[in-house]
């Protein structure tokens, strides 16, 4: 009704050089309204200006003949008509492209508040932008407490190096910078998250963080725990090997122990071609010990006399209860000759020592293998070795205890 009252003003009677006085209404037509609408006000406009110049009005009416006014007429409407046809088209692209870009920007927030990993933007100070409901969810704040609050507060104190360090990272133009952070909730409970973050830069300079973290607290509480258990199984596991490679009462090395040591050191021995000498050890007449002062003075006898053993050994040597009364010792790259000395050692020292009730001797049989033996199937798994410095200490107490005595030369060792 406007355009067509304005297109009568234009050009009806009067003669009035008014026909710019379309140009806001259609303009404002184009902008407000689609094609068809523009199409339908510029077709009212040139049925009122085609009437009125042929009934002789108008702007055009009085420049001549008629095919110049009908000429220019058809100049100005089909170029005024086309203008603003396509400020209209224009426009309504425009239109449709920021309907497209809010349809997306939508759909892409209700996926950001919707998602559950945390999602949240920072600025270069530390102020909370923004936040998704997983995130608020998590950790207890509502949409008027984030708008004041910093993500100093948020993050746990002891990781407030640790960001700045991110932040850091991001300033030198890494792109994206993952992290590991504890965060604090407004009740109080920490919890652990993990995730990645880029930056958003204007003029070099950091604006805004970017960041996404899924909570991982659960996990690392299941870590600590399966560590812990880890932890407690092997200690068990050290309990036991120890239980198995120890003898309860002297806490030396057992007898199954002392088997196993024995074949690595005699395999060793030969392999490098080193000297290898065994010791065992038996406490005189300790049957009648126990006879006379019970089995509980015995049990301390022995205890002491393994205390003695390892405090004279050497750091190489392997001590170990052989079985009741009778202790052995593995003394590795040690010849007979040096073997008989430290086995003098070790019986002086239980001779010297002040027993309870009465003294306690010890006699001792020495058995060697030189350097180059030959190795054969009862040398390999220590059985001679053993055998023969049993025979040497079957010597030494027949012949009147608390005594050493070397055993012969194996008939496998060479000279």
């Amino acid at each position: 009704m406007c355009l067509a009252t304005t297109s009568q003003l234009v050009y009806g009677p009067g003669q009035h050089p008014l026909a710019f006085l379309v140009f806001p209404i259609l303009i404002w037509i184009a902008l407000r309204f689609d094609t068809r609408m523009i199409c339908l006000a510029n077709l009212a406009r040139i049925i009122v200006a085609i009437w009125n110049t042929e009934q002789g009005t108008g702007p055009f009416a009085a420049t001549g003949k008629l095919a110049d006014q009908v000429l220019q007429l058809q100049s100005f409407l089909c170029l005024t008509s086309g203008s603003f046809l396509v400020l209209a088209v224009v426009v309504l692209e425009r239109h449709r492209a920021a309907r497209i870009l809010q349809e997306s920007e939508a759909r892409y927030r209700d996926l950001l508040e919707n998602i559950g990993d945390l999602v949240q933007s920072v600025n270069s100070e530390g102020q909370i932008l923004y936040t998704n409901r997983a995130w608020r969810e998590a950790l207890g704040y509502s949409d008027e407490e984030i708008q004041s609050l910093s993500i100093y507060k948020v993050i746990h104190p002891d990781d407030h190096a640790r960001y700045r360090q991110k932040l850091q990272r991001l300033r030198n133009g890494e792109n994206l910078c993952q992290i590991e952070l504890r965060f604090v909730t407004r009740a109080g409970k920490t919890l652990i998250f993990e995730g990645n973050s880029n930056c958003r830069l204007i003029d070099g300079q950091l604006s805004a963080t970017r960041s996404i973290f899924h909570d991982i607290t659960d996990r690392r509480q299941h870590e600590t725990q399966l560590d812990s258990y880890r932890q407690r199984l092997e200690e068990a596991n050290r309990r036991l090997k120890t239980l198995a490679t120890t003898d309860a009462l002297t806490g030396l090395h057992n007898r199954r122990a002392f088997q196993e040591r024995l074949t690595e050191e005699v395999e060793r021995a030969q392999r490098f071609g080193h000297p290898l000498s065994l010791l065992l050890l038996d406490v005189d007449h300790f049957k009648q010990f126990n006879d006379s002062f019970g089995h509980l003075v015995g049990d301390q006898v022995l205890q002491r006399v393994s205390r003695i053993l390892e405090a004279k050994a050497r750091t190489i040597d392997y001590v170990a209860r052989f079985g009741g009364e009778e202790f052995a010792i593995i003394l590795p790259n040690t010849e007979g000759s040096g073997a008989l000395i430290l086995a003098e050692r070790f019986r002086k020292a239980i001779a010297a020592e002040p027993f309870p009730n009465r003294g306690i001797t010890v006699s001792l049989g020495v058995a060697s293998l030189k350097a180059g033996f030959s190795m054969s199937a009862d040398i390999a798994d220590g059985l001679a070795l053993i055998k023969s410095a049993d025979e040497a200490l079957y010597f030494s107490k027949q012949h009147g205890r608390n005594q050493v005595h070397l055993a012969r030369e194996l008939r496998h060792v060479l000279a």
